[in-house]
């Protein structure tokens, strides 16, 4: 299975198409035609396609795999009928490009393929079958690709289609395609096509195409933003979570005391009942002792009253005194531990009729020290059931607590990977972007005036680039942008000079309207043009007031720049020119040419 595919194609009679990789995987060799609905082109013209596709066949939805197309204008074998054209293609999925090498390998297949077309850009030949073009090996990547994973993140569910100017179709396809790739803002695009010819683009508008400036494609705050919400959103799932965990740790502490107090309660009453069995357990052998006294001195007394020994009688007699007031004193302890009993336990005992109180004690106590192994037994199962029941519960908290952290610790493992993957798309951007500011900042350079390539076109439309990123604030004290912006001498053929705000912000004033004189003075208005109605600069500039007489020849030519800015001047100091009436006297600057 490839991540890419090379291809070179035309129409010599019908599509033709050389191909492999990708290509084949994903059956694409059909969709190089060029799409007559969006754009026709004519003689010598070109433009860069640039459209997302599904990587797999089994997803036709989720449009992750890029496919770059150049196509030009060409003839067909033996025909002269429009609509005919050669190109080269190249598809890949799965990482993010090295741009610049993808690029220059599209323009070595589209030289390859233009050896099969004469000087009129016509086929040669009727087919492919004479190519004789090698593609490069799909199964080798010839640093395509950089190590990071391309993202396919749209941000909207509506698709568009767009078309963007470019002064040089070689030079600046590279950035295109980089931030085609790498900016979310672009991917709810499903065309982008580029052109260098201004009537493509023009016809490309007409068809629907939304019309979007290179700036554009540089503009990455819905990008970063999109992963500053992600990002906000997960801090607060996971401030939700921790709160969660703090309630249920707190709920857990709280119930893990209640189990103990409980465990405490028990323990305490359990030896409560168990010191009041064993003063139970003394008194009953102390009563059996004495009544074995008792039933001794009975006994003796009875033995005496037979053999007639009065003397014995009332020795016995006072020895009796004293054991039936023992005797009553164990019936009181008798009748205290009878109720003792019914108090603190749940004995229950039938009592018999026709017997007496102390019996009925008696029997009570005697009964129930009969049934404690039976009743100790009962209540050791129930103390080790319920000690057992409080011992599940504590294992089942503890279980939940345990549960929940696993459960938190896999979310925070989730969102640390997500913070990973977050923070690498974000170095990778970042790097991007470093490299193309760098290069945005060298053409600055290589263009601006008095450089030896000095190009005020280019330098417009790199500094167009530059400005827009200054007034979004994308540059902060030490930058070399920004020390260049704020000190830079700005004329008025390179920035918008009719922007208030960037005026103001790069902190430059237009009382030389915007055109360093140098040794030349500009006097006070005053007027005395009367207005002709007429908006040719021409009919109101003179020796005296033609502040363009002294500009570089080639910006003095530019009569469409010239009128606009003349325009500006007149319209600043004596309202829209809509509104003027003929003759009415006019201010314009004038300066006085120096004496030689």
């Amino acid at each position: 299975m490839s991540n890419i595919g090379y291809a070179v194609f035309g129409s010599p009679k019908g599509i033709a198409v050389t191909s492999n990789g990708l290509f084949k995987e994903l059956n694409l060799d059909k969709s190089l035609y060029l799409n007559s609905s969006h754009i026709s082109l004519e003689k010598r013209q070109q433009v860069l396609m640039l459209r997302r596709i599904p990587s797999s066949l089994n997803n036709l939805e989720r449009k992750d795999a890029l496919l770059v197309v150049l196509y030009e204008q060409a003839l067909q074998y033996g025909e002269n009928r429009p609509g005919g054209f050669v190109g080269s293609a190249i598809c890949f999925r799965g990482k993010i490009p090295n741009a610049e090498k993808m690029i220059s390998g599209l323009l070595y297949l589209f030289s390859k393929i233009k050896e099969n077309v004469d000087e009129n850009n016509r086929f040669r030949a009727i087919d492919n079958s004479n190519w004789n073009i090698n593609l490069p090996d799909a199964n080798k990547e010839f640093g395509m690709f950089s190590e990071e994973q391309m993202n396919y993140i749209p941000l909207t569910e509506s698709r568009k289609n767009i078309t963007t100017r470019l002064s040089s179709l070689e030079k600046e396809s590279a950035l295109v395609l980089s931030n085609f790739t790498i900016n979310h803002s672009l991917h709810e695009v499903d065309y982008l096509y580029a052109s260098d010819s201004m009537n493509v683009i023009q016809n490309l508008t007409q068809k629907g195409f939304i019309q979007a400036d290179v700036a554009t494609l540089f503009n990455y705050s819905r990008h970063f933003g999109y992963y500053q919400t992600k990002i906000n959103n997960k801090s607060e799932r996971l401030k939700n979570l921790e709160h969660k965990s703090h309630a249920i740790d707190t709920k857990i502490k709280n119930d893990t005391n209640a189990v103990n107090r409980l465990a405490s309660e028990l323990i305490s009453k359990q030896s409560k009942v168990e010191k009041i069995d064993r003063t139970i357990l003394a008194i009953e052998e102390e009563l059996k002792i004495k009544k074995r006294e008792l039933q001794e001195e009975k006994r003796n007394l009875n033995e005496a009253k037979r053999l007639g020994n009065p003397q014995r009688y009332n020795n016995s007699s006072k020895t009796s005194s004293k054991d039936i007031k023992k005797l009553n004193e164990l019936k009181q302890l008798l009748a205290s531990i009878t109720t003792t009993i019914k108090e603190h336990t749940n004995f229950k005992f039938t009592e018999t009729e026709g017997v007496d109180k102390e019996e009925k004690n008696e029997f009570f106590v005697k009964h129930y020290f009969e049934k404690l192994p039976e009743r100790k037994s009962k209540a050791k199962k129930r103390n080790i059931f319920l000690l057992g029941i409080l011992l599940l519960s504590t294992l089942a908290f503890c279980g939940l607590y345990l549960l929940e952290s696993q459960k938190n610790n896999a979310i925070m493992v989730a969102e640390g990977a997500k913070k990973k993957e977050a923070d690498s798309i974000a170095k990778v951007n970042k790097e991007m972007l470093l490299e193309q500011r760098k290069k945005l900042f060298a053409n600055i350079k290589k263009y601006e005036k008095n450089s030896k390539s000095a190009d005020y076109k280019e330098f417009r439309k790199h500094a167009e680039i530059l400005l827009d990123s200054f007034v979004n604030e994308a540059y902060k004290e030490g930058d070399e942008e920004l020390k260049f912006i704020t000190e830079y001498s700005w004329e008025f053929w390179e920035f918008d000079y009719t922007n208030t705000n960037l005026v103001k912000r790069i902190g430059i004033k237009d009382d030389t309207y915007f055109i360093n004189f140098k040794e030349y003075e500009i006097k006070d208005l005053k007027a005395n043009m009367p207005w002709k109605a007429d908006k040719n600069l021409e009919t109101y500039l003179n020796e005296h007031n033609d502040i363009y007489q002294f500009l570089n020849p080639k910006i003095e030519k530019d009569t469409i720049l010239l009128e606009k800015h003349y325009q500006w001047i007149l319209e600043k100091h004596n309202g829209s020119i809509d509104n003027l009436k003929v003759d009415k006297k006019i201010k314009l600057p004038f300066f006085d040419i120096p004496k030689s």
